[in-house]
């Protein structure tokens, strides 16, 4: 659901039944979103739908979550079988990113605003977020440092000024 600042204007724009959607991420020109759909099962699969909630398009034939758009808007990640892909909002163009990610690919991630990092955390242990564990990313992959053992959901400060 998507609702204007002042709270009016409210659209559903992705209904699922026995499911939930989750994990919503603006593209960066703010025209589509990403998000990931699970199912009471157990089951995963990211998805891409305009902002009017047109064109939905799962990225994907095998389970996987959204992640978020790289910086450039151009590509989206999505973690698949333990390894992290970028893929088209189409779904086309599926790359390999990261082989082998921490936390089996189960991350959240925040671009830095100059798109040279990734910073990510894994999912709370035992429910408490505090435990999370931070790292931070290269912006092409290349590299995953371990920053901190406890942390809480990563995020990047906007440039300013």
């Amino acid at each position: 659901m998507v609702v204007q600042q002042d709270g009016s204007g409210s659209a559903t724009l992705v209904t699922r039944e026995k499911e939930f959607v989750d994990r919503p991420y603006w593209s960066p020109d703010g025209k589509r979103i990403a998000f990931t759909v699970f199912s009471t099962a157990g089951e995963f699969e990211p998805y891409v739908v305009d902002a009017d909630g047109g064109d939905l398009i799962r990225l994907s034939e095998e389970f996987g979550i959204a992640l978020g758009w790289t910086p450039d808007g151009q590509r989206i990640l999505i973690s698949v079988n333990g390894s992290l892909f970028t893929v088209r909002p189409d779904g086309s163009g599926r790359r390999l990113f990261v082989e082998d990610p921490p936390e089996d690919g189960s991350l959240v991630l925040d671009w830095s605003p100059n798109g040279r990092w990734a910073v990510m955390s894994g999912p709370p242990e035992d429910g408490v977020e505090s435990r999370n564990t931070i790292y931070l990313m290269r912006g092409d992959g290349s590299q995953v440092f371990l920053i901190s053992s406890t942390g809480s959901q990563p995020s990047w400060r906007p440039k300013v000024g």
